[in-house]
């Protein structure tokens, strides 16, 4: 008897998340999953890297690198941010670490090297 008998239909297995993670086409079906919702939340998939997302409009911008089910959010406006989340999450179950980091190197007097 195989995976599926037509006399014991309750030993078909269930397409779960848990079950998709199992196979070897997981990697893909999570790529393109995230690349149809986020396509249509208006974003970009940039070409020359598969793996950003860029949303522009008028004066927003907000840049997304994905690795695997990482994602990094990137933009000026936090209102912009808190509503991506928002409506992403009606879409999957997150769980967020949320940090606000800034990078602002400002140069005083140029390094000498001796």
């Amino acid at each position: 008897m195989g995976l599926w008998s037509a006399s014991r239909p309750d030993l078909l297995p269930k397409a779960t998340p848990s079950a998709l993670a199992l196979t070897s086409q997981a990697g893909r079906v999570w790529s393109k999953t995230l690349a149809d919702t986020l396509t249509k939340m208006d974003f970009t998939q940039i070409k020359s890297d598969p793996s950003v997302y860029v949303f522009l409009r008028d004066t927003l911008r907000i840049i997304i690198p994905v690795f695997v089910d990482d994602m990094t959010l990137i933009s000026k406006s936090k209102p912009s941010i808190s509503a991506f989340i928002k409506e992403l999450s009606t879409h999957f179950k997150l769980r967020a670490w949320v940090s606000s980091w800034s990078m602002d190197p400002q140069v005083t007097s140029p390094r000498r090297c001796s």
